[in-house]
């Protein structure tokens, strides 16, 4: 049993859940709203879009293909609701149609690249 705990640690996953663990324990003694209810939906909500983002790549990786414009096309669509939001106010109509419009260009510049891709290759 005890060789297999140092087999664990010594790998590079035993390392990195170590480093995360005694993080942990730190941050609990620090602060001790860390392992409370809100702390962890606060951090969920913070990482939501790298797991939507994440969700995506998935379908890429699984047929074979990889995809590195997935986060120039984040930054395009925050660029374009930002634009569209500060020179039309932040109402819920403004925030949906700049919301709509930077769905639009990243679907026709996924178009453009993936016709790049496919011909080019």
């Amino acid at each position: 049993m005890k060789q297999k705990i140092i087999k664990t640690l010594g790998s590079t996953w035993g390392q990195r859940i170590s480093i995360l663990a005694v993080i942990m324990i730190v941050m609990a003694f620090a602060q001790p709203a860390f392992f409370t209810f809100g702390n962890f939906r606060s951090i969920l909500l913070q990482i939501a879009i790298y797991g939507i983002m994440a969700c995506g790549m998935i379908f890429v990786i699984l047929v074979g293909g990889i995809d590195f414009s997935i986060g120039s096309m984040s930054a395009l669509g925050c660029v374009i609701v930002a634009m569209h939001t500060s020179s039309h106010g932040t109402g819920a109509g403004s925030f949906l149609t700049a919301f709509v419009i930077a769905i639009a260009a990243a679907v026709v510049l996924g178009i453009i690249h993936g016709v790049f891709d496919a011909q080019l290759r």
